[in-house]
């Protein structure tokens, strides 16, 4: 079994799956969201009630992620027969350019995105309910401002932190194509650079 799933996420990571992110055309009230690559994963910055920050979320399995229990075994033990998952979040300073949160959050890559304000004011306030509402183990990574939470959703190999800031993307209204399995993504901006 292992070796057949070796042997899959190698064939996939040969084709260097890419998936593409298309935010909306012409938000009526943009607003200025991003989305950063961190090695295999990827997470989704939010602007702050008020916007004097930025709300950063992730999602990964608990032990790989949040318990740095790293490796190959690890990661396929995620992939296969996780049997717990996490949810992260940090805040950050504010600012409008990717170059800027890239440096402060310390992303490989990170790109910003124009969407609609209301949609971008609903996924903030769920995500802040979700995460103000949990009584669980929680971990800090003072090294990093980073705090996770161990939540109940499945991790596994078509559920993990890159197809969790997919679905985050797909609710503020941008279209996301391909597979995202791996954190490889792009940006087709859609005539929306507008002013934020």
């Amino acid at each position: 079994m292992i070796r057949i799933a070796t042997l899959f996420i190698l064939v996939v990571m040969q084709h260097g799956c890419v998936w593409h992110v298309t935010p909306p055309a012409a938000p009526e009230e943009p607003q200025v969201v991003f989305i950063s690559e961190y090695g295999r994963h990827t997470r989704v910055a939010l602007p702050a009630e008020g916007r004097e920050s930025l709300i950063e979320y992730g999602f990964g399995d608990w032990r790989f992620y949040a318990l740095e229990e790293r490796g190959i075994v690890s990661g396929l033990r995620a992939l296969f027969f996780s049997n717990a998952s996490a949810l992260s979040r940090r805040q950050l300073p504010w600012t409008t350019q990717a170059e800027a949160f890239q440096q402060i959050a310390g992303t490989v890559r990170s790109e910003r995105i124009l969407v609609e304000r209301q949609r971008v004011d609903s996924l903030r306030e769920r995500l802040e309910l979700r995460w103000h509402a949990l009584d669980t183990e929680m971990v800090v990574r003072d090294w990093e401002n980073l705090t996770l939470a161990k939540v109940d959703d499945p991790y596994h190999l078509f559920h993990n932190s890159n197809h969790q800031t997919a679905a985050w993307l797909r609710e503020l209204g941008v279209s996301v194509d391909g597979i995202t399995i791996w954190s490889r993504f792009s940006v087709r901006q859609s005539e929306n650079e507008g002013e934020e």
